[in-house]
């Protein structure tokens, strides 16, 4: 391939093809666009058999997933169901959220049995455009960043598009033996992130299935799997403890930023012990918290995270946590990452419930060598998981490149 910087071609090209690419309506290079129509369903994953209706989550950052749907088991129902998914075809949200409306993704296998609802559209692509190749422009930046502008609707949280905002649409294109060529390439990298991703999901499930054999079960003090000292013995049985014998908290006063002005330019990140884990990086030099690692604890929902790198936090809405002596974090970690506890009041839990929780604690020697292992199986994780950014980052690049 070469590149150039004319203004109506890609950066980057395959050296066969030349000229500029032609400014056309996506609805040239589209037969049909219709949606399905809302039925009545059941909170659960249909089986081969059954008949289903697919979920608005069934199209995540441009890839569709058949198994995000509910099954249909009334028969009126299942006779009211139109516009099955076919192979070829690009399924768009024309209702969703304004980050998520007009997200799509490509079909790669044909399926009678799973419906779309009204929510969702089909677009069947004419010969003269190849499908995968519309898909990769439909989910492209500036592409989404056109349909989100057109969205409308009353509601700040939900936004509609129009079949005329979609078929209406300018892009350009070039020929379709051209858009086959970059489709297939790209496809190429598609399969190697897929191949990198499932590594990584079966690392992870493998980590969890020896964590459920490592640690025994609330209610005994033999685990599945022990660990052997020097001479092939196990060690001494599990102790019953409580967490607050093993961790002791801080408040997190000192570490909370001044502004969250975040911008990933700066060195320091921001933590949350929620789901989001880090909400940006700061410039702020003052406050940083060092002495690591450390466990954050967010008092209110009980979710919690292992740190081991310097950090500050957005609020005091957590308690960070340290090991008392003789205990090992990552075990600590492990063993509080394990209770099953449901959230009822807004209220914070770690003093008044959670340090008075039965643990079973193996002795020093044994915490050593289950973080070993463990630590070992979390860098090959993390191996794989720097693996799979890169090669999406490559992807990313060529999306780039290769389109105008």
């Amino acid at each position: 391939m070469n590149t150039t910087t004319t203004k109506k071609v890609p950066e980057l090209r395959f050296p066969e093809f030349s000229g500029e690419w032609q400014t056309i309506k996506l609805g040239d290079f589209i037969d049909s666009l219709d949606a399905g129509v809302s039925v009545n369903s059941e909170d659960r994953v249909a089986k081969d058999d059954e008949k289903a209706i697919l979920k608005t989550s069934c199209v995540t950052k441009g890839t569709f997933d058949c198994k995000e749907n509910k099954v249909v088991t009334d028969s009126a129902e299942t006779r009211r169901l139109k516009e099955s998914i076919e192979v070829d075809t690009i399924i768009i949200s024309r209702m969703n959220t304004p980050q998520l409306v007009g997200a799509n993704a490509l079909v790669h296998e044909s399926n009678e049995n799973i419906f779309l609802p009204d929510r969702l559209w089909a677009a069947k692509i004419k010969t003269n455009a190849s499908p995968r190749w519309i898909a990769l422009k439909l989910g492209s930046k500036s592409m989404r960043a056109h349909l989100s502008v057109l969205a409308t609707g009353t509601s700040n949280s939900m936004k509609n598009v129009t079949k005329g905002d979609v078929l209406n649409a300018k892009i350009l294109a070039p020929s379709r033996e051209e858009q086959k060529k970059i489709a297939g390439f790209l496809g190429v990298v598609d399969e190697r992130v897929a191949v990198i991703d499932k590594k990584v999901e079966l690392l992870k499930k493998y980590r969890k299935g020896v964590m459920q054999k490592i640690f025994p079960p609330a209610n005994g003090q033999t685990p599945k799997i022990r660990f052997s000292d020097e001479n092939g013995k196990n060690y001494p049985d599990w102790q019953g403890k409580k967490l607050g014998d093993i961790l002791a908290y801080e408040q997190p006063t000192k570490y909370i930023v001044k502004s969250t002005e975040y911008d990933d330019k700066y060195k320091t990140p921001v933590l949350t012990a929620g789901k989001t884990f880090i909400l940006g990086y700061t410039d702020e030099e003052d406050g940083i918290n060092n002495d690591i690692p450390v466990i954050i604890f967010d008092d209110f929902t009980t979710a919690s995270h292992f740190v081991d790198f310097p950090f500050k936090v957005k609020s005091s809405a957590m308690k960070i946590l340290r090991t008392k002596t003789d205990v090992n974090i990552k075990v600590a970690y492990e063993l509080l990452s394990k209770i099953k506890f449901v959230v009822g009041d807004h209220k914070r839990h770690w003093i008044g419930e959670f340090q008075d929780f039965a643990i079973n604690l193996p002795s020093e020697k044994e915490q050593q060598k289950i973080a070993d292992f463990l630590t070992n199986l979390d860098d090959k994780i993390n191996v794989v998981e720097r693996q799979l950014e890169q090669a999406k980052n490559f992807k990313k690049s060529l999306l780039q490149q290769m389109f105008v």
